[in-house]
């Protein structure tokens, strides 16, 4: 009955060892993997330069801009329609907030400048609410054109 006892204890020490070194590999298969992410991520990327156009149903989109001139702000974007139904961000309303108050604007601030709304676009949270891919954007070809 002891050498049974023994020859369990001696196999669950098998068996742990094994997962051990399988947790050691996996372990260091995320690790290197994050690490080489990291290191291709810190790589210049790509330029975007390709729309993303999104159904006219979820336009206008809103969104939260940190600050505008020392001001946290709320954005609405809005789309120019596509014959298909689809839409890309064109233009954008700025509701700065009043500290004060501690109220955002009832009066919005509308940015038809293609460099300015691509300034608000990539210094807004959109850019993290609304998923787009690799290489793509929710701007108009018009406003990416005249960001090169």
């Amino acid at each position: 009955m002891r050498k049974n006892r023994k020859e369990r204890k001696e196999k669950t020490t098998e068996g742990d060892e094994i997962a051990l070194i399988l947790g050691i590999i996996f372990l260091g298969s995320l690790i290197y993997l994050s690490i080489s992410s990291l290191l291709s991520s810190s790589k210049q990327t790509p330029a975007i330069n390709r729309t993303f156009y999104l159904s006219s149903n979820l336009f206008p989109i809103g969104a939260y801009i940190s600050y505008v001139n020392g001001t946290p702000a709320a954005a609405i974007f809005y789309g120019t329609p596509q014959p298909n139904g689809t839409e890309c961000i064109s233009s954008v309303a700025v509701y700065l907030s009043n500290y004060t108050s501690q109220r955002i604007s009832s009066k919005p601030l509308f940015i038809y400048n293609p460099k300015e709304v691509a300034n608000v676009y990539y210094n807004s949270g959109i850019v993290y609410k609304v998923a787009t891919p690799n290489g793509y954007t929710l701007l108009c070809p018009n406003i990416v054109n005249a960001t090169k």
